[in-house]
């Protein structure tokens, strides 16, 4: 027993020295655990602040790209609009046939500049969009800002652009507008019609085989005329239908003829002077009326006139254009046409009448000009309205009813190109 004894103290001892040992395997364990997890948490914390300072420079990197292609346009924006300015500026104050070519030739290259720019500006524009993609949410305001500072750019381009190509075309309207003056003064004092003046500038034996009346054909007449028009307005005045080889019919009786509308009730009298002779009629609000001349002061009273033809019934007679106090009687209108709609020809008769004898009729499709109208046949005054017509292909000429198979054609309006 005594040596089993001290086998039992002996046991004794190992279980508390086992107890021990256990109880310090178990706190080494633990604190291992918790340096690993620290460990872990200093290598995530590491890894975040590399990524940080990974966007950060990549963000950096970015803005520095975008605001050198910002700055960059806006230093070329800078001297494109300066000259583009200097441009409108020359051209409001034009005068002179070497002035007026050299301020075209400033608008054409502030033009193409202008344009170059925007294109630029407009790939530009795309690829900062797609570095706000890039950035994320941590830099689109940085980036956001640049993007308004290029549509800026842009818009401003695109309206010195359009005031550029406005101030253009108004040189080139005013131009126009000499060479139509200068061509319907050569109509007028020659005796000829639009027709006749199409017929012999495009050379043409009728009017089926005259497509266009060459830009230089134009030019020569002009020059042979001995017009008043520089050769700076004549140069300019044709270069839209030199551009597409000559004006057509159309583009010629609208240089030619000259119509009106009255905006005010006037009266209508056999002569020049206004007190001379009874008045023919009045001209109602509405009308439209072909001038015969040019404009004429009445030598009593001061007052423009001139010699025109009223549509509506072939009146010929004097009309006061503008009042003593200002007051206009006329706008300017386009020559009027109709056009034969789709369905079947339309009837031609010889008299405004729909017992009048039929003579022919026109195309569906065929452009009619207006010649005489609208007016009611004299027998049947709340029957329908009548159109003396002359159509530009067929060449037939006659009366027909405008209803539902005619309507009002302009070659301005979209889609109608002139045949």
């Amino acid at each position: 027993s005594g040596a089993l004894g001290e086998v039992e103290v002996d046991l004794a001892k190992l279980r508390t020295r086992a107890g021990k040992a256990q109880a310090g395997y178990t706190l080494a364990k633990r604190k291992v655990g918790e340096a690993q997890q620290e460990h872990a948490k200093q290598l995530e914390v590491a890894k975040k602040k590399r990524a940080e300072a990974a966007q950060k420079e990549r963000l950096a990197a970015i803005v520095k790209e975008v605001r050198e292609l910002v700055e960059g346009f806006e230093t070329d924006a800078s001297k494109v609009s300066a000259d583009a300015a200097q441009a409108l500026k020359a051209a409001n104050a034009v005068s002179g046939r070497e002035q007026q070519m050299g301020v075209l030739e400033s608008i054409g290259q502030s033009c193409s500049e202008l344009q170059r720019l925007l294109s630029a500006l407009s790939d530009a524009s795309k690829k900062l969009k797609e570095k706000r993609e890039e950035v994320g949410t941590a830099g689109i305001s940085q980036v956001q800002t640049f993007i308004l500072k290029m549509a800026s750019l842009e818009s401003r381009c695109r309206q010195q652009a359009k005031a550029l190509e406005a101030s253009r075309a108004k040189l080139a309207a005013e131009a126009e507008r000499k060479v139509a003056e200068a061509l319907r003064a050569h109509a007028r004092t020659g005796g000829l019609d639009a027709g006749a003046l199409f017929a012999e500038l495009s050379g043409a034996a009728s009017l089926d085989e005259a497509l266009l009346a060459p830009a230089a054909a134009l030019q020569a007449l002009l020059e042979r005329s001995g017009a008043a028009v520089e050769a700076a307005d004549l140069e300019l005045g044709l270069a839209r239908f030199r551009s597409r080889g000559g004006a057509s019919r159309f583009e010629v009786a609208e240089m030619v003829q000259e119509y009106l509308r009255v905006v005010k009730d006037t009266l209508v009298t056999p002569s020049l002077e206004v007190r001379e002779g009874k008045p023919l009629r009045k001209l109602e609000r509405g009308e439209v009326v072909e001038m015969l001349g040019e404009p004429t002061k009445d030598p009593e009273h001061g007052l423009e006139r001139a010699c025109c033809r009223a549509l509506r019934d072939a009146l010929e007679g004097w009309v006061t254009l503008r009042g003593n106090q200002g007051t206009a009687f006329f706008e300017p209108a386009a020559k009027p046409y109709l056009r034969c709609h789709a369905g079947g020809a339309v009837p031609l008769r010889s008299t405004c009448a729909r017992g009048g004898e039929e003579i022919g009729a026109a195309p569906a499709g065929e452009v009619l000009e207006f010649l005489e109208g609208p007016r009611r046949e004299e027998a049947k005054p709340s029957g329908p309205l009548f159109a003396r017509c002359r159509g530009l292909n067929c060449a037939l000429e006659g009366w027909c009813v405008m209803d539902a198979s005619v309507g009002e054609w302009s070659p301005e309006l979209p889609g109608n190109t002139p045949a």
